[in-house]
């Protein structure tokens, strides 16, 4: 099959991230099914925008104008990338515009029957939080890690302003006073479906820690916990991984036996925006920036006595964003069907 995309720029683009929140009227009128996050696409106004949510626009934006929400009764402003959810406010409603880096899929040369095909925008939220805290750690990474043996008020459990008892940190390159390192859990295990061989090991995050009295055991105190985190939990660096480059989009030379082993938080299907973990990593060819097809398995029939493997159907398309020896991650750049577990990754 032709490739859709033969190149392509991956722009990050950097900015600070917040939100402003927007109450809405006592009087506001809700669309059928308002979806729980909008995209905000180039061009589109805040009346385009609050019209994906409510039926009656020009009073919520006339609401906003006179509320003292607004410093100087200045309406805020949206611009692609964005991303907007309809949130609750105590007993109230309200419109959350969430600004930061967004990733942008810039054309540089395509070749696609449809020109018109608009280049997806990625927000940067979707994926930040696997850049830098680990999800997925290999056997040869948790033979560096760290370990919790005890902490300081002799509980069972600990929390954000705990002080910790590490060792093992002398295997890692920062190891100073002031390092900061995140505290998981080791979950499912990462298995290639056609052999059962582990490929690596779901980390669940807990929280964060910075080293304040070196030794060993040394000292950390968690800086922010996520869940309890108890001895025996690991320890491992925090990799600052800026995405301030270039990619180039394209698809793998060649991709046999290709799947997604696991589907990120514990849902049963996902969708755009989505993350999934793939059986193939750097050491079968894949890399950043690579576009895969995403498809459902037709799965095996029987007709009159015979077993026949039915056509496999297109489900969407996927972007690898971080690539690991066996496997990589993936994000969901486009959803026609819900895509599950298992489901098969091919050269589009």
């Amino acid at each position: 099959m032709k490739k859709l995309i033969l190149s392509s720029l991956l722009l990050l683009c950097s900015s600070t991230s917040y939100a402003t929140i927007l109450l809405l009227s006592p009087e506001t009128k809700f669309v059928a099914s308002p979806p729980n996050r909008y995209v905000v696409n180039a061009g589109e106004s805040l009346a385009n925008v609050a019209a994906q949510f409510v039926t009656n626009p020009d009073i919520v934006l006339q609401y906003w104008q006179e509320s003292i929400y607004l410093p100087d009764d200045q309406l805020p402003q949206v611009r692609a990338g964005d991303i907007v959810s309809l949130i609750k406010q105590g007993e109230d409603f309200a419109l959350q515009i969430k600004e930061g880096r967004d990733v942008k899929l810039l054309p540089a040369e395509r070749a696609s029957s449809n020109k018109n095909t608009a280049p997806p925008v990625l927000p940067t939220e979707v994926i930040q939080q696997f850049l830098n805290r680990p999800r997925i750690v290999t056997d040869d990474e948790l033979e560096k890690a760290g370990y919790i043996v005890g902490n300081a008020d002799k509980s069972l459990l600990a929390s954000m302003g705990s002080k910790l008892y590490v060792r093992g940190l002398d295997e890692m390159e920062d190891n100073e006073k002031g390092a900061e390192y995140a505290i998981i859990r080791l979950g499912q295990v990462l298995q290639n479906p056609l052999d059962g061989e582990i490929l690596a090991h779901e980390a669940i995050f807990l929280g964060d820690a910075k080293l304040t009295v070196e030794g060993d055991p040394a000292t950390l105190l968690v800086t922010h916990s996520q869940r309890e985190i108890r001895d025996g939990d690991i320890i491992m660096p925090i990799v600052n991984n800026e995405y301030n480059q270039d990619f180039v989009l394209s698809s793998p030379d060649e991709l046999e036996d290709g799947q997604i082993i696991a589907l990120v938080d514990g849902v049963s299907q996902i969708g755009q925006y989505q993350i999934v973990v793939i059986n193939k990593g750097e050491d079968d060819g894949i890399e950043i920036g690579h576009v895969l097809q995403v498809l459902h398995a037709g799965g095996i029939k029987e007709d009159r006595g015979e077993a026949i493997k039915m056509p496999s159907e297109s489900a969407g398309t996927m972007m690898i964003f971080k690539t690991f020896d066996r496997v990589s991650y993936g994000v969901i750049t486009n959803a026609t069907l819900a895509i599950q577990l298992h489901d098969e990754v091919a050269i589009p």
